[in-house]
């Protein structure tokens, strides 16, 4: 069973100077400036008030870390696991939803949910709803334990700690600053990296779009015009990740043309230790670079990040390799752990990218009787394929690649590592931008 604690959304920026003013400028180029005044409300505030949003953080982790010690201590308490304890603390107390509950749901959200029927999104309602619940009853739960142990918090949260500090108390149990480090390290990492590129997105997208105007005014063309000139009349497939390709390209030359220079200082990335394991891949097996990406096959995004993530990869040749590895969300999406079992069995026959493309492209209709129709379709052997639907070591393949999932903290998909490090926003910037700076190390 999985433990419950609360999503903690949080903005880091502990790489910007201390002193964050709306006025100060971002970005620069012949001509232009970009201000954080000019970006989104939502960007310019993050820029802003990071450190109130960084000390709020760290609270939220500290007090996550004493969470679990009082878990495990009430568990330790009552001869149990945490597990169970969560199981009849939490779990027990939360009733399923109900037939109709679930149906106001879809109901509510039909425009988000499209053409998907009630009965093929009535698990993941149920479990959104269960969800919120638990949480509810899991803070209750916590509260009291606070309430016994009355966990203290000697020293506030800051760079200038020393190792050794005390920062919590659970009675005679000690949390140091080296145990929270050594314990939150890769999530501020991984939190730091999200601002930035977020950040990073917002103020080259204002450049971007300053240099539009700036473009067409000196060919004495609208910007419209200009647009059309560089990337819909040059589209021939009409796809996502074409469009996404020819923009990246105009935005390229554009900040090559005019000099920009972005201001926003970096972060130092947590490289994880990701393993490619025997997962299937594309491209050069002893290239420099190697991208790993953890799908889940049902879900959207991956189907429209995996092909604009291939084609970058694809176009820097020998130099990049891309791995695909298993996350199927179980509790979100029905059949995206059998959509990965198909995969890994289409893959025995050397038809994975064939396969997971007609997948991507059919994410409402992953029932076991569609699968052998695909599988059919790419002139699989059919009795091998369903042999392989039931093997335990593929389904044992799909839980290693989600076990190691965990150990690399990924929460949703797509995830995608470069050389080891994550990469928070999901564009073809920011990968191009990942791969760009792995390869000159």
């Amino acid at each position: 069973m999985r433990r419950f604690f609360l999503p903690i959304l949080i903005l880091l920026l502990s790489n910007l100077s201390a002193a964050q003013k709306p006025d100060d400028v971002l970005a620069s180029g012949d001509g232009i400036t970009i201000t954080a005044l000019e970006l989104s409300p939502d960007s310019s505030e993050a820029y802003s008030n990071y450190s109130e949003e960084l000390a709020k953080t760290k609270k939220a982790l500290l007090e996550s870390m004493v969470d679990e010690i009082l878990l495990d201590q009430e568990a330790r308490a009552r001869a149990i696991s945490v597990e169970e304890l969560l199981q009849k603390e939490v779990s027990s107390k939360v009733p399923d939803p109900s037939d109709e509950e679930i149906a106001r749901i879809y109901e509510i959200n039909r425009v988000q949910i499209g053409n998907r029927t009630l009965e093929e999104m009535k698990q993941q309602i149920s479990a959104f709803l269960r969800r919120d619940s638990e949480n509810a009853v899991y803070q209750k739960f916590i509260e009291t334990l606070r309430g016994k142990a009355k966990p203290a918090f000697p020293k506030p949260l800051s760079n200038s700690l020393k190792p050794a500090d005390v920062v919590g108390m659970i009675g005679t149990k000690q949390i140091t600053y080296a145990d929270f480090v050594e314990k939150n390290g890769a999530k501020i990492a991984d939190f730091e990296a999200h601002e930035y590129d977020h950040l990073r997105s917002a103020v080259e997208n204002a450049a971007y779009e300053k240099l539009i105007i700036r473009e067409a005014a000196a060919l004495e063309l609208r910007p419209d015009e200009l647009l059309a000139r560089e990337i819909t009349n040059k589209m021939t497939d009409f796809t996502d990740a074409e469009r996404s390709a020819l923009e990246s390209s105009l935005k390229e030359k554009l900040f090559k043309k005019y000099r920009v220079q972005i201001s926003l200082k970096e972060p130092a990335p947590y490289v994880y230790n990701v393993s490619a394991d025997d997962d299937p891949s594309t491209g050069n097996e002893n290239a420099k670079v190697t991208v790993i990406m953890f799908t889940d096959l049902q879900c959207p995004t991956c189907a429209s990040v995996h092909p604009i993530l291939k084609q970058i990869v694809r176009g820097y040749g020998a130099d990049v390799r891309l791995v695909i590895r298993d996350f199927p969300l179980e509790n979100l999406h029905q059949n995206a752990f059998a959509a990965a079992v198909a995969a890994n069995a289409a893959n025995a026959q050397g038809k994975y990218f064939e396969f997971i493309e007609i997948l991507y492209k059919n994410q409402t209709h992953l029932d076991e009787k569609s699968l052998k129709e695909y599988a059919a379709r790419l002139g699989l052997n059919a009795s091998r394929f369903e042999l392989d639907l039931k093997s335990e070591k593929l389904a044992a393949e799909v839980r290693k690649d989600m076990a190691d999932g965990n150990l690399y903290s990924i929460s949703g998909t797509p995830t995608i590592f470069v050389n080891g490090v994550k990469v928070a926003a999901l564009s073809s910037d920011s990968f191009k931008r990942a791969i760009e700076k792995a390869l000159k190390k």
